[in-house]
């Protein structure tokens, strides 16, 4: 038996409590936590411990952002089918800043792309402005309408 196991769980609970009004521990610090062992994996998915989180940090889902109806409040089931409410809290704005993380890479991924094309029409319109100044704009209407045929 090592020292640790000697502590009763109220300690526990103290210590994780302190953590989370220091800010000391946050969510995924949490989640981590109750990934060490059974103990602390039943410390940490206690609902009094989520409502602290959410009461001690910068919660952004408060007012017309957060559908209640998603929070899983049925007092029928058992506490282990029961996933904590506050707990819910967190994994609503998990999958909402997930969705959000997959909507920005795709913003990037079309910027990227309308930049490429805003480049490539700048290219060809200094090309152009060449062939102009030079007077063959012809040729240049002739290359490209060529280009055109043979990748179509």
């Amino acid at each position: 038996m090592n020292m640790w196991s000697v502590l009763p769980d109220e300690l526990w609970s103290t210590i994780m409590e302190i953590g989370i009004e220091t800010k000391s521990l946050d969510h995924k610090a949490i989640c981590r936590l109750s990934t060490a062992c059974r103990r602390f994996r039943r410390l940490a998915g206690d609902d009094s411990v989520w409502s602290l989180l959410v009461l001690h940090s910068d919660f952004p889902y408060f007012g017309n952002d957060l559908d209640l109806s998603e929070i899983n409040c049925d007092s029928s089931s058992s506490s282990s089918d029961n996933i904590s409410k506050f707990k819910s809290l967190f994994k609503i704005r998990y999958k909402k800043e997930r969705v959000l993380a997959e909507h920005g890479r795709k913003i990037q991924e079309i910027m990227l792309q309308t930049s490429q094309e805003v480049q490539r029409i700048n290219e060809r319109m200094a090309e152009f402005r060449d062939a102009v100044m030079s007077g063959n704009e012809e040729s240049f209407f002739e290359h490209y309408a060529s280009a055109n045929q043979n990748s179509g």
